[in-house]
């Protein structure tokens, strides 16, 4: 993560501090969940909560509101959101309204990225929805590895498509930043 951080201040003469900010909180994430304990699970959950918060808060990243095509956008990701608590279900115990809570915030991202996707039909946001997409997966491995069915080789898995997800969404930043000096 301090990489992606780099590469990104670096890169752009434009920067998006709350983009540095939910990267850093993912960076927090990640630490946390280095570890077993369970309180370190719920703060790497919040800490990627606050990094979901941020980049959606990101002025890059908003876009016109219809509810109809949010809510189609949406549905895919419930569904998926639904399929993983079902899956993990009797395992989750005290883990439930965290993992609903925090499942619902990237079913939200993801929806949003679709949404944005729709909307644009353009690489750029090709990008951003490729790096949902990824992050959804990631973090859907996670709950699987973590709550159902535990294998050794997940972890590259998880890792991979985390790291593939997150160079993804400073990519994007950096192409948003990019257009923005070209039409100012």
């Amino acid at each position: 993560m301090p990489m992606l951080v780099l590469w990104y201040v670096l890169k752009t003469g434009v920067r998006s501090n709350i983009f540095l900010l939910a990267l850093t909180f993912s960076f927090f994430g990640d630490v946390f969940l280095l570890s077993e304990e369970a309180s370190a699970f719920i703060a790497g959950l919040s800490s990627f909560l606050i990094a979901h918060y941020a980049r959606r808060s990101s002025k890059s990243v908003l876009i016109e509101f219809n509810m109809k095509k949010w809510l189609l956008c949406l549905l895919p990701f419930l569904l998926l959101l639904a399929s993983l608590v079902t899956l993990t279900l009797n395992d989750l115990g005290s883990f439930l309204i965290p993992v609903i809570v925090y499942g619902l915030a990237i079913s939200l991202m993801g929806s949003l990225s679709l949404k944005l996707f729709l909307s644009k039909k353009n690489g750029i946001h090709a990008i951003a929805l490729t790096a949902a997409v990824t992050f959804v997966f990631s973090d859907s491995m996670i709950a699987v590895n973590k709550f159902h069915l535990q294998h050794e080789s997940y972890s590259a898995v998880i890792i991979g498509s985390y790291g593939i997800a997150q160079m993804l969404f400073v990519l994007f930043m950096l192409k948003k930043e990019e257009e923005k000096l070209l039409t100012a």
